[in-house]
Formats: C-alpha cells, sequence, structure tokens
C-alpha cells in the first residue's frame, strides 16, 4: 500500500495512530506500506516520533512505486 501524503502539511497524533495501527495491520497479512510525502513539518514528525525507522519513506510516489518493483 501506498500513501500519499504530499498534500498534508500537518498530521496530529491521531492521524499518526491511524498510520501505525494501518500498518500494523497490513503487516500482520505480510503487506507492506509506504509513505510519500515532501512537506518537511510533516517529515520532522516522522523523525521527532522515531517513526521514520519504522515505515518506508520516499519523496515521490514514483519512487515509492520503482521500490516495490526492485524488491520483487
Amino acid at each position: 500500500m501506498i500513501v500519499d501524503l504530499t498534500k498534508v502539511g500537518f498530521l496530529d497524533s491521531t492521524a499518526l495512530g491511524v498510520l501505525v495501527g494501518g500498518l500494523r495491520s497490513i503487516r500482520s497479512e505480510d503487506g507492506e506500506m509506504r509513505l510519500v510525502m515532501d512537506h518537511p513539518h510533516v517529515a520532522k514528525m516522522f523523525r521527532i516520533t522515531g517513526f521514520d525507522g519504522m515505515f518506508s519513506i520516499y519523496s515521490t510516489v514514483a519512487e515509492a512505486l520503482a521500490a516495490g518493483r526492485s524488491e520483487s
């Protein structure tokens, strides 16, 4: 699953919780979640919380798609 957050300029703790819950659900089915973000404040939120180590994060949807193809 690719979640495109490029139009998002702010995430609160509820949104982060939803993403983490989704990641857990997807991983329980041997799936994968890739996040796409380019807003510095959103990226900072992931760094501060340590979630940047939990998620695969990309700058563009094309990069996220390419990463999936290279892992196959």
